[in-house]
């Protein structure tokens, strides 16, 4: 869609409380292991959720164990802007980061997701 401003890029992509579930996937490529902190990014909207669920697939950096970490969102603030995530280790490779509007309360925004190495 483009119906907001604000948004990052071409277009963002968005579903409703009442649709049947929806699974936005970004799937960055991280060129060396390390820690990431994880952006997201939505335009403004006073109707988006105040509970967006961000899945973060991710490693343990002892053993490389696949991880899962779930972040809630408030989507109808701090829209226009990049959101820290959370701060997490990756190996090498593509990973993916969902969203997903199962039990949301109002529309989730999946416009961006950035990741960017810890220096």
């Amino acid at each position: 869609s483009i119906y907001r401003s604000g948004f990052y890029g071409s277009n963002y992509r968005y579903a409703t409380e009442a649709e049947p579930e929806k699974l936005f996937t970004w799937s960055p490529l991280v060129n060396e292991a390390g820690y990431h902190h994880v952006y997201a990014r939505w335009p403004q909207g006073s109707n988006f959720a105040t509970n967006a669920k961000y899945r973060v697939h991710h490693q343990s950096p002892q053993d490389g164990t696949e991880l899962v970490t779930e972040v809630s969102m408030n989507q109808t603030t701090n829209g226009n802007q990049w959101r820290d995530l959370g701060l997490y280790w990756f190996n090498g490779g593509i990973q993916s980061i969902d969203l997903s509007n199962l039990n949301a309360n109002g529309t989730v925004v999946a416009d961006a997701i950035m990741l960017v190495p810890q220096l």
